[in-house]
């Protein structure tokens, strides 16, 4: 798959496939890039009629590491990539699937149609927010070798079951200097990505549907539940639905698509 991919002058990395006003805008989760995408792209190409944009976050793959990275400035770099007066459809997953909600709100001056949120985890318990605090302030780990480092992409992306599938991502997923090799993300990225979950899904004033793999252990049907908001289960799926499920995901954004653009009664 060939997608023209560029960076920004805020230093975010995107590839984009088509053109005209109708942007399909599809926002990875935390730790892994944008062509973790891949086997969802192939389905979207074929029928989406408009852009799609397909974004690194910053300090993950090939955008550049900040100091920053809470949800605004994340869903600000995101705003950056879309041209004023678009219509943007969201798919996202996970930390991605949040970010969507987050630019839906209208604070960033984007006009958000519909967004599809992803294996959203939903509950944080203080020992898991204070683990990826602690995970955040780990120094750089270089590895000696190639493999290990694109292993190790794996298993911090939770993407070790579907190495096959997305070998761009992998490549993405690590950088090489010296004859070494680390994580292109930057770990600090951990530190700030588990707060204001609740907040960010109220804030949303565009429709967000909301789907999970039936077998999600970060974000199983039950937290949904227990908060009080509507999740569609993807059957026999993981957390990384997008790679796990592309056709029931396609599908599913397309159904929730078609029903956003019905006009109200």
């Amino acid at each position: 798959m060939k997608m023209d991919g560029s960076k920004s002058a805020d230093g975010i990395w995107s590839e984009q496939h088509g053109g005209g006003d109708a942007v399909l805008l599809l926002v990875h989760g935390l730790g892994a890039n944008g062509a973790v995408w891949d086997p969802l792209l192939e389905l979207a190409i074929q029928s989406w009629p408009g852009k799609i944009v397909v974004p690194d976050l910053r300090g993950h793959g090939r955008s550049d590491h900040r100091d920053n990275y809470s949800f605004g400035t994340m869903a600000a770099d995101l705003a950056g990539l879309i041209a004023p007066g678009a219509r943007v459809s969201i798919i996202g997953h996970s930390l991605g699937g949040l970010l969507g909600a987050f630019l839906g709100s209208g604070w960033f001056g984007v006009e958000v149609d519909d967004v599809l949120a992803l294996s959203v985890k939903m509950k944080w318990s203080p020992e898991e927010i204070e683990k990826g605090r602690a995970v955040a302030r780990n120094p750089v780990k270089w590895l000696p070798s190639r493999d290990e480092a694109l292993g190790r992409y794996l298993r911090v992306s939770g993407l070790d079951a579907s190495a096959a599938r997305i070998r761009r991502s992998a490549d993405a997923g690590i950088v090489e200097r010296d004859g070494s090799y680390r994580l292109a993300m930057d770990g600090r990225v951990f530190g700030t990505a588990s707060l204001g979950v609740r907040t960010i899904v109220d804030a949303a004033r565009c429709p967000v549907a909301f789907a999970t793999g039936e077998a999600d252990p970060l974000a199983p049907s039950a937290d949904f539940a227990e908060l009080g908001v509507p999740v569609t289960i993807i059957g026999g799926a993981g957390h990384q639905v997008p790679v796990e499920a592309p056709a029931d995901v396609w599908r599913l954004f397309s159904d929730a698509h078609r029903s956003a653009a019905k006009p109200s009664a």
